[in-house]
């Protein structure tokens, strides 16, 4: 009997293995790459909305109604506000999403600032 029998197969099975294994973390990656560009749009979306009150709140609205908005921003598009500092007439706002991929939750926060590019922490990240 010839010692490297079924060799061939575990090798095989090796390499479909290792192949698959590979194959899910592309997939997880992909997705969460997607997931934070669109959570990113968000996160933008909802600092210009707060970004506007702010503007116009010199004269009415409270940091309550800033960043209302961008709370009702990030809500209407999928996303949780996760906080929101107004200093000035610039908005700092950060938006999370939770996806699940293959049963393992993944949480994906982004940042965004809006206000006039000249205001002071204008490089918020």
């Amino acid at each position: 009997m010839n010692n490297e029998e079924g060799s061939g197969t575990l090798v095989t099975l090796a390499v479909i293995v290792t192949v698959c294994v590979l194959a899910i973390c592309v997939l997880i990656f992909s997705v969460a790459l997607s997931v934070g560009a669109r959570t990113q749009g968000i996160a933008d979306m909802s600092a210009l909305a707060a970004g506007e009150v702010s503007a116009i709140g010199k004269w009415s609205p409270s940091k309550n109604a800033t960043c209302e908005r961008a709370k009702q921003v990030a809500t209407m598009n999928g996303a949780e506000l996760v906080s929101c500092d107004v200093h000035g007439s610039d908005a700092y706002i950060v938006v999370g999403v939770q996806v699940s991929i293959l049963h393992i939750p993944i949480d994906i926060e982004r940042h965004a600032r809006a206000g006039p590019a000249n205001a002071i922490g204008a490089n918020f990240h």
